[in-house]
């Protein structure tokens, strides 16, 4: 949510904003530009770090799923004994 939520909140607030508190000034569009910079630069950068993070969640629930099953082995053997 967080890579791609974010970008569309920073649009659907910000230019309204900028527009409501600089409604008279002529430079209001000068004003938008680094938010509408940023709107894009956002998502392609969501976009090539999304993979990386799915690959490092899939990464960690397996590396945790094996643990507990050596945690489940080692209740076995006590049980045992």
């Amino acid at each position: 949510m967080g890579l791609f939520g974010c970008t569309h909140k920073t649009v659907a607030m910000g230019v309204p904003l900028i527009n409501a508190i600089y409604e008279d000034n002529p430079m209001v569009g000068l004003y938008t530009l680094p938010l509408l910079v940023w709107h894009p630069m956002q998502l392609v950068l969501g976009t090539a770090v999304a993979p990386r993070v799915a690959a490092y969640v899939e990464r960690r629930e397996k590396e945790l799923m094996n643990q507990e099953g050596q945690a489940g082995d080692v209740k076995e053997i006590d049980e045992t004994v």
